[in-house]
């Protein structure tokens, strides 16, 4: 798996680079970045590190997190959201379509 962000990218290039132009996944990246107390990128980059990209960054805040940042954010520093992602069967749908193309 290719990590999508890279050194020097601004914060607003690394969420473009994660969201695929899914406006949920935009909405859950910000209101990660904006829970953070510092508003550090660290989480942005873990999302990366596991591959979570799309739509799949919205399933995992709407669905498995139930809109709950907080949550979210400690699920993704466990590795337990990848997990739960896994087990849900839009993931599998849409990590397939992120390899076409």
């Amino acid at each position: 798996m290719s990590e999508r962000i890279t050194m020097g990218m601004s914060i607003e290039n690394m969420i473009k680079a994660l969201v695929d132009g899914n406006p949920g996944a935009t909405s859950a990246c910000v209101k990660i970045l904006t829970h953070t107390e510092d508003s550090d990128a660290l989480d942005l980059l873990r999302l990366d590190a596991a591959g979570i990209y799309g739509p799949n960054i919205w399933i995992a805040y709407k669905d498995i997190c139930g809109q709950d940042v907080a949550k979210m954010q400690i699920m993704l520093r466990s590795g337990e959201l990848e997990t739960a992602l896994k087990a849900n069967p839009e993931f599998q749908y849409y990590k397939e379509r992120e390899n076409v193309g």
